[in-house]
């Protein structure tokens, strides 16, 4: 329609001495606003993201250190069991996702600040940023699985069975839960679609870009490479302990004890 406004350009100026702050100055609009004189032609807002890098920063060193802890305990441990070993897994894909984060804090308190971004975006290459990407898909990804078979396995253990304990098993679930990982977080590298997407409110992380470049949508590739699998794994896991708090109600009804 003639009356629409022209698209609206989004950029982020660095503008303060300590790069805490990124403004984005909305432009483009002012041959539609000229006979307008009581809207302004460009409003600028800041965005803040010294909270967010703080609590990343602080909740991440702490998941780092937990980790290095339970490492510790498990080259302590002389049983090592199953379940321990599956915890320790999930710890390492943990361990990595924070790593991951924290190179991302890093990242943008030192370079962000001087980046200039505009929509659409260039989707230009920032090795940092697809490093960081990279490590977080895969440590992601490796964490849902593992936290799945931590589930399944206490569903199985409750029924008396220890198939997962075979070393077929154990072979196939590190191929599934660091294999897959790896290959989609290849796939999406191939593709070059990890990086920073500022219109897309990733802030200070890198994940997905989000330019005109970029097929199939960036909506597409956040999917495949994390909200996909962890939709699966929110429903699938309770589904996992509903279950298993159901048998556990039949059972303890048959022997006349009160659940809770």
């Amino acid at each position: 329609m003639d009356n629409e406004p022209p698209s609206i350009t989004l950029s982020y100026v660095d503008t303060l001495e300590y790069g805490d702050t990124v403004h984005v100055a909305m432009s483009g609009i002012k041959r539609y606003y000229d006979d307008q004189p009581s809207v302004q032609n460009k409003t600028t807002y800041s965005i803040d993201y010294r909270p967010s890098l703080a609590l990343t920063g602080l909740s991440s060193s702490l998941s780092v250190i937990g980790s290095l802890v339970i490492f510790l305990s498990f080259y302590k441990d002389r049983v090592r069991s199953f379940t321990f070993r599956i915890l320790v897994c999930l710890t390492v894909a943990d361990f990595l996702n924070a790593v991951g984060n924290i190179l991302g804090v890093i990242r943008y308190s030192r370079f962000g600040s001087s980046l200039v971004i505009t929509q659409p975006s260039s989707c230009d290459k920032d090795n940092l940023c697809v490093s960081q990407s990279f490590i977080t898909v895969v440590a992601s990804l490796s964490s849902f699985w593992w936290t799945f078979l931590a589930a399944l396995n206490h569903l199985l253990h409750y029924r008396g069975s220890h198939c997962l304990e075979s070393r077929v098993m154990w072979i196939l679930s590190h191929t599934v839960g660091w294999g897959i990982p790896l290959l989609i977080a290849t796939v999406a590298l191939s593709f070059g679609v990890l990086g920073e997407g500022f219109s897309a409110g990733s802030g200070p992380w890198c994940w997905i870009k989000d330019c005109e470049s970029i097929k199939p949508s960036p909506i597409f590739w956040m999917l495949i490479t994390g909200k996909a699998w962890e939709i699966a794994a929110y429903l699938g896991i309770p589904a996992i302990y509903i279950v298993l708090k159901c048998q556990q109600y039949c059972r303890y009804r048959k022997v006349g004890i009160l659940f809770i």
